[in-house]
């Protein structure tokens, strides 16, 4: 989602004119035009206060989603995928998005079973570490 955000209009100017007139008005002395002032002077603030917290709030969005896409990237590298080309792991990531619920738990499933496989394999045949030290 992205928001064009205006530039903050609410300068050491505004400022001081919205001081000078809440200060009037503490005094009694604010005339009815001064009065207007006054009260668009304290909603520009407030604008330009939301407007701060909506780039803040847009940079904050930004780097989340950056934060995932580095983590999604780096879970591709591990994968061994760092060589594909684009459009195979697009179409591959594609593939992956579309899984149901149960097409994922049978993919996870079958991950498990491979990994116990070749932890097993790799066991096998010359034995554990503390075998072969007693051999």
């Amino acid at each position: 989602m992205s928001m064009r955000i205006k530039p903050v209009t609410f300068d050491d100017t505004a400022l001081q004119r919205l001081e000078a007139l809440t200060a009037k008005r503490k005094d009694g002395t604010l005339s009815a035009g001064e009065a207007l002032d006054l009260k668009d002077l304290r909603v520009m603030k407030d604008e330009a206060r939301n407007v701060e917290r909506r780039a803040a709030n847009a940079e904050k969005r930004r780097r989340h989603e950056d934060r995932d896409k580095y983590r999604l990237g780096g879970l591709a590298f591990d994968a061994g995928l760092r060589g594909w080309p684009d459009n195979l792991l697009t179409a591959g990531f594609a593939y992956l998005a579309g899984l149901s619920d149960r097409e994922k738990a049978a993919l996870l499933q079958r991950h498990a079973n491979s990994n116990a496989t070749a932890g097993a394999e790799a066991g096998s045949g010359s034995g554990t570490p503390a075998a072969r030290a007693e051999g």
